[in-house]
């Protein structure tokens, strides 16, 4: 029988040539080893002295004045917030019109010139010093205007001096996510109500009442319906303003027309324009009928 001797731990050919390659490079390799440390460590301190310096006498001695500057010169708050608050509201001179023995109307303007908020007021008027009626409340949409008056106030003598009083005024930004596309498309949307065969009547000279009166269609174009809207009835003559009256309309549906007249019970100067606003809440969630209703 031949006999195989066995080669179980002995080591290959290329393992020896790789040992002797080891042993034989180890210490060049370790002196390698040392000098690329050595030129790392050299590279961060080298960094670590120039960012020193830097901060000592470059761009930290620029940083430092401009921290100093930063807190030696106040900030602007009241320039931001004033360009970025809402300008204040436009109101005209309180007007004080006869309206009937012993009657008077009182009459004013409000002017929102900003197309990003919705103005909400509280207000009453106050005639020769004394409050005339409760508070009341009135929107403003953006870049509109809204009239606020007074009927029928009661008073021996004409007053002599009117006052607006605001109880009270807050701002609402208006909604970018409710008024899709954008405010002019859905607003228009809404308000589209549109007033036609506007006449005035004097009163009559056999008619046993002396009764002014001024009357109008409207149509309401939208494709809402409204509880209730409001019209502002403004008689303007030669001399400017001459009345001002206010009705409502209640549950005008979409594409309804209705017949409406405003009323004065006095007899008043030459009337050459007569002039129709509606006022309605389109913001309020309360002010729309239902669908079908």
């Amino acid at each position: 029988m031949e006999f195989t001797p066995s080669r179980e731990g002995q080591l290959t050919e290329r393992q020896i040539k790789w040992g002797y390659w080891w042993v034989s490079h180890k210490l060049q390799l370790k002196a390698a080893l040392t000098v690329l440390i050595g030129i790392s460590a050299f590279g961060l301190l080298s960094y670590g002295i120039y960012g020193f310096a830097d901060w000592f006498f470059g761009s930290g001695v620029r940083e430092r004045a401009e921290i100093g500057l930063m807190a030696t010169t106040p900030t602007g708050y009241l320039e931001i917030n004033r360009r970025v608050a809402p300008q204040e509201p436009i109101f005209s001179e309180p007007s004080v019109l006869l309206s009937g023995s012993g009657s008077y109307d009182i009459y004013s303007t409000v002017d929102n010139p900003n197309a990003d908020w919705i103005l909400k007021l509280s207000w009453h008027f106050e005639a020769d010093g004394q409050p005339v009626g409760n508070s009341r409340q009135t929107t403003v949409l953006p870049l509109g205007s809204a009239i606020l008056s007074s009927l029928s106030y009661r008073s021996e003598v004409r007053p002599g001096q009117a006052r607006l009083v605001l109880d009270g005024r807050r701002w609402q930004r208006l909604d970018k996510h409710v008024v899709r596309p954008d405010y002019p498309t859905w607003s228009g949307e809404r308000l589209d109500l549109r007033v036609s065969d506007v006449s005035f009547n004097p009163p009559a000279a056999d008619d046993p009442l002396t009764v002014s009166r001024a009357k109008f269609t409207v149509t309401n174009a939208t494709g809402y319906g409204y509880w209730r809207v409001g019209f502002h009835v403004v008689l303007w003559g030669g001399t400017g303003l001459v009345g001002v009256n206010y009705v409502t309309v209640g549950e005008l549906r979409p594409g309804e027309s209705r017949p409406v007249d405003a009323s004065w019970f006095t007899a008043l100067p030459p009337v050459n324009r007569v002039e129709v606003i509606p006022e309605i809440d389109i913001f309020d969630a309360d002010a729309y009928m239902p669908v079908g209703r």
